[in-house]
């Protein structure tokens, strides 16, 4: 049953927005909590690993990623990157254990249902299309449910960052990337192994997925994919063929056309304003060579969980200082490492998509709101 009144409406039901529920509901248990979820959980997402760094995140949550979500140990990581022979890198070295494949769809629902059983009402096939503020609640127009009115609001949106669009706020892109991908048949000899090879239009990334496939992708920025032939699959296949250490991975594929994902760096001009917070890559998505998407969802999400609480306890400029704060830090050092990694692939430095991030602008363009 909708409560007349929610302390805290999360818009978004991934990684960000459940963890934001979660930490609400085990914290401030008097807080009432609604998640909108535009999916019913059911739309197909590309394999994506849970990285060590995630493990005590989860743990802090009360969550148990191996339990009712489909997983699947990720033992290590081959890169050809700056020299074309694999260098293989095992999570056995982490302070935090092993690493996790996941299929993200079972991962998100158990989320949301572990969100649920905290106490949190979940609003599942329910998109957010317009909110007013008045006397300090919000006022939204959903479609799929009736209107929502809260406190407070965390726009855990995703890259869209809807929310945060709808208050005119505006956003920096620094690149176009993009993943171009196909699900194939496994491979028994590199089953839990991922691979990240460079190659001249950019870099691919394969990883296996708990459903016994494994998923190839090129990585490259749009502009570049449409001058080479993509998304036409037969020009995919064609690239593929040039690979190294992947082209004998493409056996038979279970997709017919690629799936085309945005993967591109993009930061909020704010992390929010009077009455809302935005997390996880409502805020900022980077490029999923850093490895971060779910960690940083989830750190975020718990982030903003906070800010939620004491923004309803009267200490909002505080609270939001304190996160804006170290969302420039962790921007500064995704920066640097983005950079010092891009740097150590030489061998295409004449090419377009190497020259873009070997001098990287401090920003490609601003995104209007």
């Amino acid at each position: 049953m909708l409560h007349p009144i929610y302390d805290v409406a999360v818009l978004g039901g991934g990684p960000a927005g459940c963890a934001c529920a979660l930490s609400l509901r085990q914290c401030w248990p008097h807080l009432t909590v609604a998640v909108v979820e535009a999916s019913q959980y059911d739309t197909p997402r590309a394999g994506e690993i849970l990285a060590p760094q995630a493990m005590p995140l989860l743990h802090r949550l009360r969550v148990d990623a191996t339990k009712d979500a489909q997983t699947l140990v990720a033992q290590s990581i081959a890169l050809s990157w700056g020299d074309p022979t694999l260098s293989e890198h095992h999570h056995l070295f982490s302070a935090h254990g092993f690493g996790l494949h996941l299929d993200r769809r079972a991962f998100d629902r158990h989320l949301a249902q572990a969100a649920e059983k905290q106490g949190a009402t979940l609003l599942q096939g329910t998109t957010f299309r317009a909110a007013h503020r008045d006397t300090g609640t919000w006022t939204m127009d959903l479609r799929g449910a009736e209107n929502l009115r809260s406190r407070f609001v965390v726009d855990a949106t995703g890259r869209n960052a809807v929310f945060a669009r709808s208050q005119r706020v505006r956003s920096d892109l620094f690149d176009r990337l993009t993943a171009y991908s196909l699900t194939t048949q496994m491979r028994v000899e590199v089953a839990q192994t991922m691979i990240v090879e460079a190659c001249a239009l950019g870099w691919w990334y394969t990883a296996p997925l708990p459903s016994g496939h494994r998923i190839i992708s090129l990585l490259t920025d749009v502009d570049l994919a449409r001058a080479a032939g993509l998304p036409a699959r037969a020009v995919w296949e064609q690239h593929l063929a040039q690979t190294r250490h992947l082209a004998m991975l493409h056996t038979e594929t279970l997709t017919k056309t690629l799936q085309v994902v945005p993967a591109f760096t993009t930061v909020l001009h704010c992390a929010g304003s009077t009455g809302w917070v935005a997390a996880g890559d409502a805020v900022a998505s980077y490029d999923p060579l850093a490895g971060q998407g779910i960690t940083k969802a989830l750190h975020t999400g718990i982030l903003a969980s906070y800010v939620a609480a004491e923004s309803l306890m009267g200490r909002e400029p505080e609270a939001k200082a304190r996160y804006e704060a170290m969302l420039r830090a962790n921007l500064a050092g995704y920066r640097h490492m983005h950079r010092t990694h891009y740097a150590r692939e030489k061998r295409w430095a004449d090419q377009p998509f190497w020259q873009r991030r070997h001098s990287p602008p401090a920003r490609l363009r601003e995104v209007a709101a």
